[in-house]
């Protein structure tokens, strides 16, 4: 059983888009998780976490292709609006 908050609905009129809201453990009893020790971080928020972090907080859940994307590094979210990577152009050596 998970301990850890990420409720499915937040109250967006009062995130401030531009940061994470980090998830919290909800274990009274919790001795050092890896929420609490600080090793791992993800929004409470959008979802994403560590590699799948997007630059500032969209302010709404992501979908598990949004967190793919960002993961990837093709999609960011920074100064409020998305970022996509602009593919590689062909290499033609001949």
């Amino acid at each position: 059983m998970s301990n850890f908050v990420m409720p499915p609905a937040y109250d967006f009129k009062r995130v401030d888009e531009r940061y994470h809201i980090p998830v919290k453990c909800t274990d009274p009893e919790c001795r050092g998780c890896m929420f609490c020790a600080g090793g791992l971080y993800a929004c409470e928020v959008c979802g994403g976490g560590e590699g799948s972090m997007t630059t500032q907080c969209p302010g709404r859940r992501l979908s598990a292709d949004e967190l793919d994307a960002v993961y990837a590094q093709h999609k960011d979210f920074n100064q409020n609006r998305w970022w996509t990577a602009d593919p590689l152009p062909e290499r033609n050596d001949s």
